[in-house]
C-alpha cells in the first residue's frame, strides 16, 4: 500500500495529525492496535453502566478545543460542582467555589480545613494566574508544587486535607513533586472552565473527533511491528509505503524524542460499583482529606452524566492514592474504605477496576509549546509527552506534527 503520510497511534495527538491532513488534501493512513481510537482515553460499557479507564475529564477551558475546531457542544458535556466534599474522620465538609456554588457559601468560609487566610490566598492566586498568559505559567519550572504551595503561604492543614488528594488524582502522584507550571496550568483551568464528563464516556471524546475522517483511511487494529525509513509493517502482514512516518503512540516512542525529561510514567488505579444512593456527594468529588488507608477520592459520575449508570442506579467511582493496584480482590476491602471514610454503610455492586500503569508520563520539566523529536529521516514524533500531560497538550502536539509534514 503507498500512501503520503502514516501515522502510528490513534490517541488524541494521532486523530489530531490526520484531521489537519484531511483539511489539507494530504493522503495518509492512521493506524492504531487496537480496535476502537483514543488511547489513553478508554470506556468499557458493563450492564448499563459507564465505565472510563480512570478518573478522566475534559476540561472545557483548553484552549486547543477551539484552536482545532472542536465543538464540545457534540458531545453534550455535563459538569462536575466547582470544589469538592472532604471526608475527614468520617464527615464531609464542602469546600467550594462560591461564585459558581453559592449554596456552599457558608460551609466554605467555615471549613475545618481551611483558615480565612488559605481562601484569600486561593482568591488571590486566581486573580494573579486569570491575568497570566498561560504559555508564561511555564516559567515556574524550577519549583515543585508542594514547595509553590508551601511559599505561597497556604497552611499545612489546607495542602494536606485539599491539595494534596485533590491533585494527587490529577498528578498521579502522592507528594506534589509534579512541578508548580502544572499546578498553575491546572488551577487556572479549573478557574476558566468546568471539569465536564460527556455523553456516552470519555470515549465519545476520540469518536466524535475520529468520525470526521474517512473510514478506508483509518485502520485500527493493526499493530505495527517495524518501523523503518519509508515503510511501516503490521502484525496484519499489511505493508505501507510513505515518505512521512509520524509517531504519536506515547511511551514506546518517548526515548525517540531524544528529550532527557521523560523519567517513565504515573499509573492509575480504579474501581467501579454500581449503588442506590449518591452518598451525599452530588455532583461533588469527595476527597480522602485524612490521607489513611487506599482510596485517594471518590465521585459518583452518573450524577453529573446520568447516561453513566442504569435509570435508579448510581455509579461509584473510586480512584486509589497513586501507586497501589486495584483488584478483583481488593474491591471489598476497598468498598470498606469508602464505607469507613464517609460514616454510611453501602450496598453496592461491583462492576470492574483498571489499572493503567503508563497513565501520564512522568516529566522532570515541563514547556507549553511541544516538542516534536525527529529520530530519523523521514520520521517525527510528539505527543502530551513532549510538553505537559494533558488533552490540551496532546491536541497541539497533533496539529505541530501535521505541519511539519506541510512545511515539507
Amino acid at each position: 500500500m503507498e500512501t503520503q503520510v502514516i501515522i502510528v497511534g490513534a490517541g488524541i495527538t494521532g486523530i489530531r495529525v490526520a484531521q489537519v491532513l484531511q483539511s489539507a488534501g494530504i493522503d495518509y493512513r492512521l493506524l492504531d492496535a487496537e480496535t476502537v481510537p483514543g488511547g489513553r482515553v478508554k470506556t468499557n460499557f458493563t450492564n448499563g453502566y459507564t465505565l472510563d479507564h480512570g478518573f478522566q475529564i475534559i476540561n472545557t477551558a483548553y484552549p486547543e478545543f477551539d484552536n482545532c475546531g472542536i465543538n464540545l457542544q457534540e458531545l453534550n458535556l455535563k459538569p462536575y460542582a466547582s470544589g469538592a466534599k472532604l471526608f475527614f474522620n468520617g464527615k464531609p465538609n464542602t469546600l467550594a467555589d462560591p461564585f459558581r456554588e453559592k449554596n456552599a457559601l457558608f460551609s466554605s468560609l467555615f471549613s475545618p480545613h481551611a483558615g480565612i487566610k488559605d481562601l484569600w490566598l486561593t482568591y488571590k492566586l486566581r486573580r494573579r494566574l486569570s491575568n497570566t498568559a498561560l504559555q508564561s505559567l511555564f516559567d515556574q519550572n524550577t519549583q515543585s508544587t508542594a514547595d509553590f504551595l508551601k511559599d505561597f503561604g497556604f497552611s499545612q492543614t489546607f495542602i494536606q486535607r485539599f491539595f494534596k488528594p485533590f491533585y494527587s488524582g490529577i498528578f498521579l502522584e502522592r507528594e506534589l513533586q509534579t512541578p508548580a507550571a502544572m499546578f498553575a496550568f491546572v488551577f487556572s483551568m479549573f478557574d476558566r472552565g468546568y471539569a465536564a464528563l460527556p455523553q456516552g464516556g470519555m470515549c465519545a471524546l476520540p469518536a466524535m473527533m475520529c468520525s470526521k475522517l474517512p473510514a478506508e483511511k483509518v485502520l485500527l487494529g493493526h499493530k505495527v511491528l517495524q518501523i523503518e525509513t519509508g515503510a511501516v509493517v503490521t502484525d496484519s502482514h499489511l505493508r505501507i509505503n510513505a515518505p512521512f512516518i509520524l509517531l504519536a503512540t506515547g511511551t514506546s516512542v518517548m526515548n525517540e524524542t531524544g528529550r532527557s525529561n521523560w523519567n517513565g510514567n504515573h499509573s492509575a488505579s480504579v474501581l467501579y460499583y454500581g449503588i442506590d444512593t449518591d452518598l451525599g456527594l452530588g455532583r461533588y468529588i469527595g476527597l480522602n482529606a485524612g490521607g489513611d488507608g487506599k482510596v485517594n477520592l471518590i465521585s459518583i459520575p452518573s450524577n453529573v452524566q446520568a447516561s453513566y449508570a442504569p435509570e435508579g442506579k448510581k455509579l461509584l467511582s473510586v480512584s486509589l492514592w497513586p501507586g497501589l493496584t486495584a483488584t478483583e480482590q481488593n474491591a471489598h476491602a476497598m468498598l470498606k474504605e469508602v464505607e469507613k471514610m464517609v460514616g454510611q454503610s453501602i450496598n453496592g455492586e461491583f462492576l470492574g477496576c483498571f489499572n493503567i500503569p503508563a497513565a501520564l508520563p512522568k516529566l522532570d520539566m515541563l514547556q507549553y509549546e511541544p516538542q516534536i523529536g525527529h529520530p530519523a529521516e523521514g520520521i517525527w514524533c510528539g505527543g502530551d509527552f513532549s510538553a505537559y500531560p494533558s488533552l490540551n497538550a496532546a491536541l497541539r502536539a497533533g496539529t505541530l506534527l501535521a505541519e511539519r509534514v506541510l512545511q515539507s
